[in-house]
């Protein structure tokens, strides 16, 4: 991913953070960040075949899937190949260093 295409998506992801929270009835203030375990269970799931942008076509087929974290708030990131991830599986995630930022990769929780 080029730095230009990484920096418009940093810049839209938390202009969109922004908007949104303003617009909660009980949200008037920009989003508190705070660390979060990494564990949750899985919402759902989908493997891209297209890529949305130019960039990401070298990396295709991959698996994205939405978790459900213990904190409350939902988490959209790539599955670490090895099982195929199902709804309500055990879960936990973390950041993965690329050569151009950061990946947020879930893999099953074994058990």
């Amino acid at each position: 991913m080029s730095a230009r295409l990484r920096d418009f998506l940093r810049d839209f992801f938390f202009s969109f953070l922004e908007r949104t929270a303003l617009r909660l009835p009980s949200q008037g203030h920009p989003p508190n960040w705070a660390e979060a375990s990494g564990e949750g269970t899985a919402h759902s799931w989908t493997v891209a075949h297209h890529a949305f942008h130019p960039a990401f076509a070298g990396e295709l087929p991959y698996t994205l899937v939405t978790v459900d974290l213990k904190e409350g708030v939902r988490a959209l990131g790539r599955w670490r190949e090895g099982c195929t991830p199902s709804v309500g599986m055990a879960v936990r995630g973390g950041f993965e260093p690329r050569e151009d930022g950061v990946d947020l990769v879930f893999q099953a929780v074994a058990g």
